[in-house]
């Protein structure tokens, strides 16, 4: 079976006030150049299509036209990310077409999307929304199976002060709630007996190596899961048997979880922080019943370069950064507090944002320095590099002085 993976459109999103609206419109073109070229089975879009619960008109007919053409070629099935908004998501129900399969709530958990070929039954995949460890934790607490036993060890019948939690809850964690989600997959494939074709799993979560669980921080607001937590399935299914492949969303690069290399992120489309300089790409995925995938990474066009800089304003004016130039990156001046400064290296990066003495690596910006200086020119110093590209630069920079006023006297009443 032959699938495409990419995740994380983020349709919406601005990089610094610019509109990536076109951009984003080319990628899902070539996605659909090479779903026709590939002759893929399905694509896997594992979550945060959307960047905004609310996306706008021109967000929603982008996705929209882009679906209508898609399922013309292959199966889509498609998941909700923690930026799409579940319930927004069920909203598009009416685009739903005997092709596209749109996965956005907890209930739908354990269903598996059967991927046929004249009939013939050439894959199983089971996609897992993002689940919300406060609005899912119901849900996925209530499940039994079908001689009416709760399997999840984890449910806890009381809460921290004793008090009780009637059929009782799991704790509301990313990883109990994914463990949760595991076990009813592994219910439905004993229940399909044998099962000969690939099995394909999508989620959209942060997983790491289970070593680094403990240490690590959230990213992008959501907590660490163990990548071992997938083990479970074969603990629980009969068949002793793990996906053949988990096409991950939520992390912007591209690569394999660690000591999992069938559990993959796919990566964004789109640079949308300047830190994001890794090449971006899609996933041709080719899978077999219990081998080991196929993976090829099929380039995405760049139409723009970031970069994440921070040295001295000789330096910067130098030549060593002239490759640089037309990039989109994010410039910190490591040696000068003056906005003087950033005016001459924002002539010479058109495109980028440029801060004066903000690094953390820099004790230019003193507590001493800023408590000198006066509430108006740390304000339009803060601000003027946000409003480069904003048509409403001037008028907003023109009205800081009796919005302070304005503020000070709220706090002398």
């Amino acid at each position: 079976m032959k699938l495409l993976h990419t995740s994380d459109w983020h349709l919406g999103r601005s990089f610094y006030s610019r509109d990536l609206e076109e951009y984003q419109r080319a990628y899902l073109d070539h996605l659909l150049a090479v779903i026709e070229e590939e002759q893929v089975d399905a694509l896997l879009v594992a979550g945060d299509v959307f960047d905004k619960i609310n996306p706008s008109d021109i967000s929603n007919d982008l996705y929209g036209g882009f679906m209508e053409r898609a399922i013309e070629l292959t199966d889509v099935i498609l998941i909700s990310g923690n930026h799409d908004g579940a319930s927004r998501m069920r909203s598009y129900i009416n685009l739903v077409r005997e092709r596209l399969h749109l996965f956005t709530s907890a209930t739908q958990v354990g269903q598996a999307v059967e991927i046929r070929e004249k009939n013939m039954l050439k894959g199983l995949v089971y996609p897992i929304p993002y689940l919300s460890p406060y609005s899912d934790v119901v849900e996925l607490s209530r499940w039994r199976d079908k001689e009416g036993t709760h399997l999840d060890e984890g449910v806890e019948t009381v809460d921290a002060d004793g008090n009780s939690l009637g059929e009782g809850l799991l704790p509301d964690t990313s990883e109990a709630l994914f463990g949760a989600a595991l076990r009813r997959i592994g219910r439905d494939l004993d229940q399909r007996g044998e099962v000969k074709v690939p099995i394909i799993a999508m989620a959209h979560d942060y997983f790491c190596k289970s070593d680094f669980a403990d240490t690590l921080s959230a990213a992008g607001n959501l907590l660490p899961i163990r990548a071992s937590v997938v083990d479970e399935l074969e603990e629980y299914n009969q068949q002793g048997r793990l996906f053949d492949y988990l096409a991950l969303g939520h992390l912007h690069s591209c690569g394999k979880v660690p000591a999992k290399t069938h559990i993959q992120y796919s990566g964004s489309p789109l640079p949308y922080r300047a830190s994001e300089e890794k090449a971006k790409v899609s996933l041709l995925v080719e899978v077999e019943a219990g081998k080991p995938p196929s993976i090829r990474e099929i380039p995405a066009p760049m139409p723009y370069h970031v970069k994440v800089i921070q040295d001295t304003v000789e330096n910067l004016k130098s030549d060593k950064y002239q490759d640089y130039r037309d990039w989109w990156c994010e410039i910190t001046i490591l040696d000068s507090s003056s906005n003087d400064s950033r005016l001459q290296v924002q002539a010479l990066f058109p495109h980028s944002l440029v801060r004066v003495g903000y690094s953390l690596d820099t004790v230019h910006l003193t507590m001493q320095n800023l408590s000198a200086a006066s509430e108006l020119s740390v304000t339009t110093d803060f601000l003027r590099p946000l409003l480069e590209h904003s048509e409403f630069k001037e008028e907003i920079l023109k009205r800081i002085p009796a919005l302070i006023d304005e503020v000070k006297g709220v706090n002398n009443d």
